[in-house]
């Protein structure tokens, strides 16, 4: 994906965002946990990993920055400090994403940590349900008080795990929708057809719709990203596609065919699978030329970002967000039927 903050072009996005935890602000770190999982829109979920201060240098190509030489060294950790610390920092972390709003089932490990001159480097995991989805590193201050990712995070300082978003409520009347349409479980997913981490969660959105068919409606509302230049009219093909009927068809073949840098989502490729879904093309290629359906998807966007979403995929379940992955999507489903 795109590791450069943009706006989405019809609408404002919202700029340094904190979570809050006693009335004081937290770092707006979710970035490094979400960017192997979802595509990222707004503020602190911009950039490809934890974005680096102003000042800093890159250092390569998965270091965020190095740290200032200026920072007093001390005279070492021990072994058994350095076991402490790594669980240490993995719980901070994994409760400094949470309270910038990581989808259920992520985590932060930290694997190793080593001597880099008067300072520790610590290796650290994504985790996505007990999977590394990506890896990255920082620095830490040669007392183990402080982290440098970007910015000094405070390791002493005490975070508790956010309360669990409470369910919302999200008005999909009049959408076309797949599934049962007396079906006691309403999905909703928040979806651009560019963004590498929707179409990695297809498959997965398919076997939860094929396991639990007759008991879920899957809704898609559109939230196109500013800077997946070929999302918007691919958007506006699944709408053009639904005035015939065939929205879910185009759906399939958006994330089959498409991919992260627009191959296969170019306006001859959106004709082109509506000529192989056997759709009246002539209507198709008016609404697709002529934006008759660029309304609902703008109207989609500035919806999504009323809602609070901030990423793609975004999963809903009955009101309630909800982790995408396999494990987490079926799991939120089950619960909803048990209620």
């Amino acid at each position: 994906m795109d590791g450069h903050e943009h706006s989405h072009s019809e609408h404002p996005h919202h700029e340094g965002h904190y979570g809050h935890v006693g009335g004081k602000k937290v770092p707006a770190m979710a970035v490094f946990a979400i960017v192997a999982l979802v595509c990222l829109v707004v503020g602190y979920f911009a950039h490809a990993a934890f974005a680096p201060a102003a000042t800093c240098q890159a250092n390569n190509s998965t270091d965020v920055c190095a740290a200032p030489t200026s920072v007093p060294s001390g005279a070492g950790l021990t072994a058994a400090q350095l076991t402490a610390l790594k669980a240490d920092m993995s719980k901070y972390l994994t409760v400094v994403i949470a309270i910038n709003g990581a989808p259920e089932g992520v985590t932060v490990e930290v694997k190793n940590i080593t001597k880099d001159n008067d300072m520790y480097k610590a290796f650290y995991d994504i985790m996505q349900d007990g999977v590394s989805a990506q890896s990255g590193s920082g620095y830490v201050t040669a007392d183990g008080k402080r982290l440098f990712l970007g910015t000094y995070m405070d390791l002493t300082e005490k975070l508790e795990m956010p309360t669990p978003k409470p369910a919302i409520n999200i008005n999909v009347s009049g959408r076309p929708y797949k599934g049962a349409g007396d079906g006691s479980v309403t999905v909703v997913e928040f979806a651009d057809f560019q963004c590498p981490a929707c179409k990695a969660h297809y498959p997965t959105v398919e076997a939860a719709f094929s396991k639990y068919n007759g008991s879920v409606r899957f809704y898609l509302i559109h939230f196109p990203l500013s800077f997946h230049p070929f999302a918007q009219k691919a958007a506006e093909a699944f709408e053009c596609a639904a005035k015939q009927g065939k929205e879910w068809d185009m759906y399939s073949v958006l994330f089959t065919k498409g991919s992260g840098d627009g191959t296969g989502l170019a306006v001859a490729d959106l004709k082109g699978y509506a000529k192989d879904l056997a759709l009246d093309t002539v209507d198709f290629n008016a609404c697709l030329d002529g934006n008759k359906t660029a309304a609902t998807v703008n109207a989609d966007a500035l919806y999504s970002e009323q809602l609070g979403v901030s990423a793609t995929p975004t999963f809903f379940v009955n009101g309630k967000e909800v982790s995408g992955s396999s494990s987490g999507l079926a799991a939120a489903i089950e619960a909803a039927l048990n209620e």
